[in-house]
């Protein structure tokens, strides 16, 4: 929203404007008239459905998911109109949470503010808060007290085996509610 207020981005115009102009298009494939916003992709109303596999396959414990690929190369590959990461729905008329949705919004950042998302974070955002990278940050080499950070729970038990099908490295336990 900074960006936003520096008059630097309009949430209600296509994303595409702000993308480098050797970056593919991104478009809904089967809406391609319809444009896609960072109002849509910051509430999660894009119309990018979740493919379960594709966003886990790089995740490891410690930094490993973000050194394999670039945000940029994660965004591109994920939302490829062939492949069939998106809702049969028009953009804008449905909401499903969407992790490359919100990567592609930082990917904006990027390309605006010309620096990686992680360093606009840490100099726009946590520094200004007096945060310290060791208290918040994106890689788990970077916390410092890492025994104070949450485990990976699920709520939800009927999502726990593929999660962990998804998931092999991460170790996923299940909230046991009273009586169970």
């Amino acid at each position: 929203m900074q960006l936003v207020e520096a008059n630097l981005i309009d949430l209600d115009t296509d994303i595409n404007y702000y993308l480098l102009s050797t970056d593919p298009r991104i478009f809904h494939p089967l809406y391609p008239s319809h444009r896609i916003t960072l109002r849509q992709l910051l509430s999660h109303s894009a119309s990018i459905d979740t493919n379960g596999e594709m966003p886990f396959a790089s995740i490891q414990p410690g930094d490993a998911a973000l050194g394999k690929t670039s945000l940029a190369d994660r965004c591109f590959t994920y939302l490829n109109p062939n492949a069939s990461n998106w809702l049969p729905q028009v953009p804008g008329t449905v909401s499903l949470y969407s992790n490359i949705g919100a990567s592609l919004a930082a990917l904006i950042v990027e390309r605006i503010t010309k620096m990686p998302y992680e360093r606009y974070v840490r100099e726009k955002i946590l520094n200004p808060l007096d945060i310290k990278v060791g208290e918040a940050g994106f890689r788990l080499s970077d916390i410092h007290h890492k025994e104070r950070l949450v485990e990976h729970y699920a709520f939800n038990a009927s999502y726990l085996k593929e999660w962990r099908r998804q998931l092999p490295q991460l170790d996923v336990t299940q909230v046991m509610h009273k009586g169970q």
